[in-house]
């Protein structure tokens, strides 16, 4: 008989955990959809500008080879210059990230690379583009694990897979 108590007991505590889980469930999946509806939209929008900025210098360079006076040598070598100065800069954006928070970070990286991307169009001659290239890669740098991690923050680790998974997309 008390085995038959002792387990109508332990059954009516399970069914009270499980209760209480799904309300924390309920709670953390409305936290976690009001996070992706604020945050992921903004999010892909900003991975969408960096890959129009990334392609788009080769769109331009039809006509603005011919107008610096540059060859395809010589842009080849200013493009490659972005990619060699977002390498480098990339440990140290993220150091610096960890010291300032991705919050700050982020939106410093955003405001100096859309002030360098916008001082694009002032570029007179080859050194100049070699010089907003660089400027450009060490501005943008970091930006890409700067949000992986401020996802992290906001969203649980069995969300984290859906997220990456729309900005992956992108």
């Amino acid at each position: 008989m008390q085995a038959s108590e002792s387990g109508s007991a332990k059954s009516a505590v399970d069914t009270h955990i499980s209760a209480g889980d799904e309300k924390m469930l309920s709670l953390e999946q409305r936290a976690v959809g009001k996070a992706a509806r604020n945050l992921v939209p903004l999010i892909v929008i900003c991975f969408f500008v960096a890959y129009l900025d990334r392609t788009n210098i080769g769109i331009a360079a039809l006509q603005m080879n011919k107008d610096l006076g540059m060859t395809a040598s010589m842009f080849g070598f200013g493009a490659g210059l972005f990619f060699l100065m977002y390498f480098v800069m990339e440990v140290p954006s993220n150091l610096l990230m960890m010291r300032y928070g991705p919050r700050l970070w982020i939106s410093r990286i955003l405001l100096s690379w859309g002030v360098v991307a916008g001082a694009m169009a002032f570029v007179k001659g080859p050194i100049s583009f070699y010089a907003m290239r660089a400027l450009l890669g060490a501005a943008e740098a970091g930006f890409y694990p700067a949000v992986l991690f401020y996802l992290t923050q906001w969203f649980p680790e069995l969300s984290l897979d859906l997220v990456y998974g729309v900005e992956a997309g992108n």
